[in-house]
């Protein structure tokens, strides 16, 4: 070990419920911390599998998968997909999050079970605007288990840009 330079961590478990309230009650990040490792985070997702994230920063890694809303305020410069998922609508501030936390994201796949609460083309104020959000190297976009305004909102050149999309996979009920 006195040759080992540097260690990157990142750790996914998928799990039941009752794993994850161990993980918490036992402080899991803290015991990485107790060995030297100070910057240790945390990504706890509650759907079923409920899956439990602990990484060091920077994270350095290609994919991460199964995060929700809530998510650490860091920039993921090494990530290229992501899937995201919740119970929580997502609305146009979490896109806008997720274009600034990771800049170099090609493959994004997008999972919700709720409604967008304040899609500005079904609410009945339009007077709110919203910033362009921009994924610059996006070039497949997954979405599934949504409501159709999430993909509105992907198309809607008003709201997002995608200059390099080349693959579109859309999956609703509607």
């Amino acid at each position: 070990m006195s040759r080992l330079y540097s260690f990157k961590l990142h750790l996914s478990t998928e799990n039941n419920n009752d794993f994850i309230y161990y993980m918490l009650n036992n402080n899991g990040k803290q015991n990485y911390m107790n060995c030297g490792y100070e910057d240790v985070l945390s990504i706890i997702s509650t759907l079923e599998p409920v899956t439990y994230h602990i990484f060091m920063a920077p994270f350095e890694f290609a994919e991460l998968h199964f995060i929700e809303n809530i998510f650490p305020n860091i920039v993921f410069n090494y990530v290229i997909k992501l899937l995201v998922c919740d119970r929580v609508s997502f609305e146009h501030e979490f896109f806008q999050r997720i274009s600034k936390a990771f800049p170099l994201l090609q493959i994004f796949y997008v999972t919700n079970f709720m409604l967008q609460l304040h899609n500005t083309e079904r609410s009945s104020n339009n007077t709110q605007s919203h910033e362009i959000v921009e994924f610059r190297h996006l070039t497949s976009l997954n979405i599934s288990r949504t409501d159709i305004t999430y993909t509105e909102q992907f198309l809607n050149e008003t709201k997002m840009h995608l200059p390099t999309l080349s693959e579109l996979t859309v999956k609703y009920e509607d």
